[in-house]
């Protein structure tokens, strides 16, 4: 299996946090990867043999090939058949609405075909991936069709700003806060958010501090009261209702059954250089 994860160019750069590449030729169940939820959509190329994607409790399904997907407050489970060919580009939280002209938010939880986006455009993009000659080919027809799409409306400085400080306080601040440091109201502080990201942002907080939840559960042996404590809630009861919502399981659960794969494990470390996509992958 090969991987590389790449930079976007320079004009995509202020929407665009990387490019995951990977490839392998004999890759079937033995790779299935979960995705726990994270404050970021995504766009998906895929240019291999089929994948197949079961959101939460809900039923297996083959995955679009090309497609984009909102933000996720649902487990994720990935799983592909023998020739694995992907490119994944993952969007600054407020990057994805300068490529869509609808709210982000009608696409939480859902994989989206993008043929149904631009019709005339995907079918040229996928003939024009499966016979590349390599990687920097590839990334070259992404980024044109990317550009081709890009709407002119620059992305909002304060909402940057503000996701900029909700990260940096581990999803523990709120939003009246927020709206306080920004000198708005906060009904106009959650109107310019929702606009420029697609969700409000006491949702995009819980999915930053479910993050930092992940990572301190990874790196700490301490009980879930000090967790919970650690991470901002009131009580442990709060903290494991919380945590079952976004996994399907309690904390306790999670630890004792979370055995990450190779590739889990590899997509952890590429993306713990990324300043606002730290999931945990299985």
């Amino acid at each position: 299996m090969q991987f590389q994860y790449l930079q976007p160019s320079a004009a995509l750069a202020g929407y665009i946090d990387y490019y995951l590449i990977i490839e392998c030729s004999d890759c079937s169940e033995r790779y299935p990867v979960t995705v726990y939820p994270a404050p970021q959509a995504e766009m998906v190329f895929n240019y291999g043999d089929s994948s197949y994607e079961q959101i939460g409790t809900g039923e297996k399904i083959r995955s679009n090939d090309i497609a984009v997907s909102g933000f996720f407050t649902q487990t994720t489970t990935y799983t592909n058949e023998k020739n694995l060919a992907v490119i994944m580009v993952g969007f600054k939280p407020w990057g994805i609405q300068s490529f869509i002209s609808f709210n982000a938010g009608e696409i939480t939880n859902v994989n989206l075909s993008m043929e149904n986006l631009y019709r005339g455009k995907i079918a040229e993009v996928e003939d024009r991936l499966k016979t590349a000659g390599g990687v920097q080919q590839r990334i070259g027809i992404i980024e044109n069709f990317l550009l081709s799409i890009l709407r002119p409306f620059p992305p909002d400085e304060l909402v940057i700003a503000s996701v900029k400080e909700i990260n940096r306080q581990n999803g523990q601040i709120s939003i009246n806060r927020l709206a306080q440091i920004f000198f708005l109201s906060e009904k106009q502080f959650k109107r310019r958010f929702n606009n420029s990201v697609g969700i409000n942002p006491k949702l995009f907080s819980r999915l930053v501090r479910f993050q930092f939840i992940l990572q301190c559960m990874e790196k700490s042996k301490v009980g879930l009261l000090d967790k919970a404590v650690q991470t901002g809630f009131y009580d442990e009861a709060h903290f494991i209702k919380e945590f079952r919502e976004f996994t399907g399981k309690t904390p306790s659960a999670y630890i004792r059954e979370n055995k990450r794969s190779g590739l889990g494990t590899y997509l952890d470390e590429q993306f713990k250089m990324s300043l606002f996509y730290n999931s945990i992958y299985q």
